[in-house]
C-alpha cells in the first residue's frame, strides 16, 4: 500500500509545480515589442523595456544584444555582396572567368 501512495505522490508532484509555474507566468507583464523590419517568418523585433532585439527566422527566435544585431547586419550585408559576386560567375550569363574575391580574414 505504501508503494501505491508513493507513486501517487510522484504523479501529483509534477502537476503541482506545473500549476505553480502557470500561475507565476500569468503575473508576468507582457512587454510591447516594436517591429523593426520584416514580416511573417523573418523579422526583427525590439523590446524597449529590456533593450533587447529579437531575430525571428521561421520557428527560431534569437534574443541578442543591440551590438550583436549591428554585427550580424554587417556580416549579412557583406555576405550578400560576396554572394552577388559569386553568382555572376555563370556559363549561362557568358561570364565563366572567376571574379577576384579577397579573403575576409
Amino acid at each position: 500500500m505504501s508503494c501505491l501512495l508513493h507513486h501517487a505522490a510522484l504523479a501529483f508532484l509534477p502537476n503541482f509545480w506545473m500549476v505553480k509555474l502557470m500561475a507565476s507566468m500569468k503575473s508576468i507583464k507582457q512587454h510591447e515589442k516594436i517591429l523593426l523590419s520584416g514580416t511573417g517568418d523573418c523579422a526583427v523585433l525590439y523590446c524597449p523595456d529590456c533593450n533587447v532585439p529579437e531575430l525571428i527566422i521561421g520557428g527560431l527566435t534569437l534574443k541578442i544584444s543591440t551590438e550583436s544585431l549591428r554585427t550580424l547586419s554587417a556580416v549579412l550585408n557583406h555576405a550578400k555582396v560576396r554572394l552577388d559576386q559569386v553568382q555572376n560567375i555563370s556559363p549561362d550569363k557568358g561570364n565563366v572567368r572567376p571574379v577576384n574575391l579577397k579573403r575576409v580574414h
